[in-house]
């Protein structure tokens, strides 16, 4: 972990971040070993669970000059075989965010961002046997805001395909909307 601050010659602050993370996915969701046997071979793709137990890998970098910013993100999860014979295919992300903080009445900050994501799926397996329909690239772009005040933080954010060859062109992605509330303690 790195976590630097200082100021510049020209008197802004610059802070610099780096995080490494590591995590266990637990198999808690609900997972239907029927969807894989549909016509459909993209069906297994939207389970609640996928069955296994899973292994996360995350490093995060974060540089913030005075009141702008940029979050650069990557993930890459390991998935394994569940006990239906069904593995999916490790997945890969890396995600760049663009900010800039304004403070309204010292009071509250609000931080427009702008960025892009980038997730790479690769091949699934089903009783070893290579299910191509779930590999494939995704590149989204992204544009949100999140406030501050106090102890609380809230956001949200819009994600739009961009470029996407997900499932050999079978499978195609919306729109996606997220919001989040956090707390500090």
């Amino acid at each position: 972990m790195i976590d630097k601050i200082h100021t510049t010659n020209t008197g802004k602050l610059l802070a610099q971040n780096l995080w490494f993370g590591a995590g266990i996915e637990l198999p808690t969701g609900k997972y239907d070993s029927s969807d894989k046997k549909e016509l459909n071979e993209s069906a297994n793709l939207f389970q609640l669970g996928s069955a296994s137990t899973d292994y996360l890998f995350d490093v995060l970098y974060a540089i913030c000059l005075h009141n702008a910013g940029l979050n650069i993100s990557s993930m890459y999860k390991i998935n394994t075989v569940n006990k239906y014979g069904y593995e999916y295919g490790n997945r890969f992300n890396v995600n760049a965010q663009a900010y800039y903080k304004f403070s309204i009445k010292q009071r509250a900050i609000v931080a427009p961002d702008i960025g892009i994501l980038f997730e790479n799926y690769q091949h699934a397996e089903d009783n070893k046997h290579w299910v191509k329909t779930q590999e494939g690239d995704l590149m989204m772009g992204t544009i949100g805001v999140e406030t501050n005040f106090k102890t609380i933080a809230a956001g949200g954010n819009f994600q739009t395909p961009l470029l996407q060859t997900l499932g050999k062109g079978a499978i195609k992605a919306n729109n996606r909307y997220m919001l989040h509330i956090s707390f500090n303690l």
